[in-house]
């Protein structure tokens, strides 16, 4: 179940909480939340840590363990669910210990506001003085700033990233942190006048990243330069999975474009019909709003397809990505024949892609070659669009840029075995969480508050230590 993802750490969950009408918002911390949690004589025996050789049982979930954010998830809302019911994430959205109310209006944010601190009260949590209880326009949360706007990074963290990518990194791994940096922050970079200038910078970096002695090359150094001119803080629409809901004057937009070795695309919230919509559309924040992106790097096998089919399989992709999400939100609302009013625009620069996709017929035997059987996987992929309200249309590749951008996004070399940059480090926002039973019990300028509460763990003897 959901609610024992680790943490649920997922700032695209909770960023998709927040109504996209919510003018108002307030921050609730609560103070030493994973110590609040007593645990079981059996869950404790799981939270074992040695201090100076000698081994503690904690009564607590302590903040260095995986397990108390997977049990504090849990506990948060379930205590929430109990006190407002199923609905209240209408009114907050939460990202560990940390809950973000939003509202219409002032007075609808500060009531909420007054009703979520009473809950906690009950559930016996501290909220904690070090956040202002007020309720603003503008609020920082988790490393990034809300408004009636969208969500954006703020201003410290803006200006962390800004500083990184001027800055000549010291090492491999401070290098594999400023990239997942950028990997975090999606819309950062609109200021780049050829796209793929996006993919050769990171791919010019990943490349020296797990080189041995480290050395930032003069080809790094102009790839560190492109990001760093390139850099904006561009802000994403904020949309609740409600208000995904299709309706009359609204429509969805997809964009996707195939590089030699990626695919990507993005999905977008547009007004207006499907028919009066077109590229440029998608750059006027009046016209349409960005909901979500994706890039993904071709294996050996892929790269050597010819270009069509990459661009039919970035389409290919795309579409399995969102698919429950366009099936959610427009097949409910289409009444009747479901293309006599599509609801979902496809763009593709591809003119064979198009009408491949269209009039795509197989050979007469589909098992004679590789790329018939392939063909015909994929057909049986796309046999359930059928019933949905889309269409495709052509666009120029220079208007298509934003999805060659993504398509040339690649994350990392697909011959590489560590993992991906999605999951390293950031250099802002929340601290990652350490491995299970990994705690860190030397620190170095620790606040006191930091300290370890002996009084809320139990020593044990040698004998209880060896169980």
């Amino acid at each position: 179940p959901e609610h024992y993802h680790l943490g649920n750490a997922n700032v695209e969950t909770f960023m998709r909480t927040i109504d996209n009408d919510s003018c108002w918002f307030s921050c609730i911390d609560i103070d030493s939340a994973f110590e609040s949690l007593e645990v079981t004589e059996e869950g404790s025996n799981l939270l074992c840590f040695n201090i100076m050789g000698k081994v503690y049982k904690s009564m607590v979930a302590l903040q260095g363990f995986s397990y108390s954010a997977m049990c504090w998830t849990y506990h948060l809302r379930h205590g929430l669910q109990a006190a407002l019911g199923a609905n209240f994430t209408d009114m907050c959205a939460i990202f560990v210990d940390d809950i973000l109310v939003f509202g219409k209006t002032y007075d609808q944010c500060m009531a909420r506001r007054r009703v979520i601190c009473a809950v906690l009260r009950a559930l016996k949590k501290k909220i904690s003085t070090k956040t202002p209880a007020t309720v603003t326009t503008h609020i920082d949360c988790v490393g990034l700033e809300w408004s009636s706007d969208g969500v954006k990074l703020n201003k410290e963290n803006e200006a962390t990233l800004r500083t990184a990518l001027t800055t000549t990194p010291k090492s491999g791994a401070q290098l594999r942190r400023l990239l997942g940096s950028v990997n975090f922050a999606q819309g950062a970079f609109p200021y780049l006048e050829k796209r793929s200038d996006l993919s050769s910078a990171k791919k010019t970096l990943f490349a020296l990243v797990d080189v041995k002695p480290f050395r930032l090359t003069q080809e790094g150094r102009q790839a560190l330069a492109v990001l760093a001119n390139a850099y904006g803080n561009a802000p994403l629409a904020l949309h609740s999975y409600g208000n995904l809901i299709s309706g009359v004057n609204t429509c969805w937009t997809l964009i996707f474009d195939a590089s030699e070795d990626a695919v990507g695309g993005a999905l977008y919230r547009c007004k207006g019909s499907t028919s009066d919509i077109d590229t440029e559309d998608l750059k006027d924040p009046a016209k349409s709003s960005l909901v979500g992106v994706f890039s993904k790097a071709l294996d050996v096998h892929q790269r050597g397809w010819a270009v069509y089919e990459k661009e039919i399989y970035s389409v290919l992709t795309g579409m399995r990505k969102w698919y429950r999400l366009l099936v959610a939100t427009t097949k409910p609302t289409t009444k009747g024949n479901p293309m006599a009013v599509p609801k979902i625009l496809i763009l593709t620069d591809s003119m064979v892609c198009m009408y491949r996709w269209r009039d795509f017929k197989l050979p007469e035997s589909p098992l004679s070659s590789v790329k018939s059987r392939r063909f015909l996987g994929w057909c049986e992929t796309v046999a359930s669009w059928q019933a949905l309200p889309y269409v495709i249309k052509h666009c120029k590749g220079m208007s298509n840029d934003f999805a060659d951008l993504l398509s040339r996004w690649v994350s990392r070399p697909s011959t590489s075995t560590r993992p991906s940059t999605n999951d390293e480090e950031s250099t802002m926002g929340a601290p990652p969480y350490k491995k299970p039973c990994m705690l860190n019990t030397i620190s170095h300028g620790a606040n006191e508050e930091d300290d370890i509460k002996i009084d809320k763990a139990l020593e044990l003897t040698d004998e209880q230590a060896k169980l």
